[in-house]
C-alpha cells in the first residue's frame, strides 16, 4: 500500500505547482519574437489545459491517487469503450489493468484490412482517445501466416481507378491512414505491435504510428507497391521515421523481391525486441501493464511531446518540449511515491 506523502511534502509540491502555473502563463502570454508561431499556437492550445490544472484539487486520497476533476473538467471527453463491445473485423479485450488488446482479425485474407475494418479502427480509436480507463494498447493479429498484408485488393479492384473517391475526389478518402493510425487520429496512450509472419504494405499504418513493436523470429517486412504497379510513397515515408532511408528505400523499391528479416529489422530500429511466437502477445502484455501502470499524465505526455517533435524542428521541439513538463510533471509526480514505484530488478536488453 502506497504512505500518503506527509503535509510539509504535501505543501511543497502545491508551491512547486503554483509556481509552475504561474511561469507557464507568463512564458505563453508573453510576445517574444523569437518564439516561432508554430510554437505559439501549441502553447495556445496548453493554456487551455494550464487552466484546469489549477483548479485541481490539491492533497491525495489515502491509496495515493489525487482527487478527480470536475467532470467538465476533465482533458478527455466523458465517453467510454463498454465492456464486451464488438466489432466485425476486430476483437478488443480490456483488462483491469487498463490494457485494451486489439486484434485483427480476419486471419481468411491474411488479415488485409477492407473498408468496413478502416470504419471500425476509426470508432476504436475515438473510444480508446475518450476512455480514461485504459492507458496503453497491445496490436496483434489473428491465425498463423500473417500480421496484415495490406489492402484487401479484393474488394477494391473493381474499378479503373480503385482507390479513388470520384464522389469526393479530395476528401483523401482513398488514405486509409486517416482511419488506421493511432497517431493520425490523436491517440496519445502507448501502442505496442505484436507482429508475427508477413507484416506488408498498408501494414505499416499501424507500424509505423505504434511505440514499441515486438516481433517473432518468423516475421517478414515488405512493401509490395511497385511490383504491382502502384506508387510507394505513404507508407514508406511513414517508416522514414523509424528506420534508416537507404532502408525503407530499399524496401520500397525491392517490392516483392525481397522480405526484411526480424534480425534485420532489429538492427534498422523498426522493432525493438525478437520474441519466441507463444510468447510474443504475453511480452507484448507484459510491456503494457507496466506502461499502464506508471501515471497517465506522464505517459501521454511523453508520448505525445516525442511524436509531435518529428514535426518540429530542434529549436521548436525543445521550446514546446518545455511546456509539457511544466503541465504534466506536476500532475503525475502527485501520484507517485518515489520508493514504492522502483522496480526490484529492471530488465535489461
Amino acid at each position: 500500500m502506497r504512505s500518503r506523502p506527509s503535509s510539509s511534502t504535501r505543501r511543497s509540491r502545491r508551491r512547486a505547482r503554483e509556481t509552475t502555473t504561474d511561469h507557464l502563463e507568463s512564458r505563453i502570454g508573453s510576445t517574444d519574437v523569437g518564439i516561432d508561431r508554430a510554437v505559439l499556437d501549441t502553447q495556445q492550445r496548453l493554456l487551455s489545459h494550464v487552466t484546469i490544472l489549477r483548479r485541481q484539487r490539491r492533497g491525495s486520497r489515502t491509496d495515493g491517487s489525487v482527487f478527480p476533476l470536475k467532470r467538465s473538467e476533465r482533458l478527455s471527453s466523458p465517453r467510454h469503450v463498454k465492456a464486451g463491445m464488438t466489432f466485425q473485423t476486430i476483437i478488443v479485450d480490456v483488462s483491469p489493468d487498463g490494457v485494451a488488446t486489439v486484434t485483427l482479425n480476419r486471419p481468411e485474407v491474411l488479415n488485409a484490412f477492407n473498408n468496413a475494418m478502416c470504419a471500425e479502427f476509426k470508432q476504436l480509436w475515438s473510444q480508446v482517445r475518450s476512455d480514461d480507463a485504459i492507458r496503453a494498447v497491445v496490436l496483434a493479429a489473428a491465425g498463423e501466416r500473417a500480421f496484415c498484408t495490406g489492402v484487401d485488393v479484393s474488394e477494391r479492384l473493381d474499378s479503373d481507378s480503385p482507390f479513388l473517391d470520384r464522389a469526393q475526389p479530395w476528401a483523401e478518402h482513398e488514405d486509409p491512414g486517416r482511419d488506421l493510425s493511432p497517431r493520425r487520429n490523436e491517440v496519445w496512450k502507448p501502442v505496442i505491435a505484436a507482429v508475427h509472419g508477413m507484416c506488408a504494405g498498408g501494414a505499416f499504418y499501424w507500424i509505423a504510428d505504434c511505440d514499441i513493436v515486438v516481433c517473432s523470429p518468423e516475421a517478414t517486412f515488405f512493401d509490395p507497391h511497385v511490383t504491382y504497379g502502384f506508387v510507394a510513397a505513404l507508407e514508406p515515408i511513414a517508416l522514414r521515421y523509424r528506420m534508416p532511408f537507404s532502408d525503407v528505400m530499399r524496401m520500397a523499391l525491392l517490392g516483392l523481391h525481397e522480405r526484411m528479416t526480424a534480425e534485420r529489422a532489429l538492427a534498422a530500429g523498426l522493432v525493438t525486441e525478437i520474441v519466441e511466437r507463444d510468447a510474443l502477445l504475453g511480452r507484448a502484455g507484459e510491456l503494457a501493464k507496466v506502461i499502464a501502470g506508471q501515471p497517465p499524465a506522464a505517459v501521454q505526455g511523453t508520448v505525445k511531446a516525442l511524436w509531435q517533435s518529428l514535426d518540429m524542428a530542434r529549436g521548436q521541439a525543445l521550446a514546446t518540449a518545455l511546456m509539457y513538463t511544466q503541465i504534466g510533471n506536476p500532475i503525475g509526480t502527485e501520484q507517485v511515491d518515489r520508493d514504492a514505484v522502483k522496480p526490484a530488478k529492471p530488465w535489461r536488453r
